[in-house]
């Protein structure tokens, strides 16, 4: 909260601060472009870190045949199973701004 005083009048701003778009996985920040390695049948969680509360996030899948989201896209989290052995990408936009882009490599 911000006050500021003129003359007799006083004026209150509040203002909610919120981090820079980040995604972690098994608690380690991930750049853009990193690859995720995961096993056939598995699923892998992403956690998403400074969303706007009123803005949803977007997830796309290159290929699903290799790899499946399995949450919303409205959540904090983005789990995605690994279906059958290959590559694929998974591009993550978080506040409708940010994007981030990772490999996905399915063993």
């Amino acid at each position: 909260t911000i006050s500021a005083k003129i003359g007799t009048k006083t004026l209150k701003k509040t203002f909610k601060v919120t981090t820079s778009p980040k995604i972690k996985y098994k608690n380690k920040t991930y750049k853009s472009g990193k690859t995720i390695i995961i096993k056939k049948g598995k699923t892998a969680t992403l956690k998403l870190y400074g969303k706007a509360s009123a803005i949803k996030n977007s997830v796309k899948v290159g290929s699903k045949k290799i790899a499946k989201i399995t949450s919303k896209a409205t959540q904090t989290k983005v789990v995605f199973k690994a279906m059958k052995k290959g590559n694929t990408t998974l591009t993550v936009k978080i506040n409708g701004v940010k994007s981030f882009k990772y490999k996905i490599k399915v063993k």
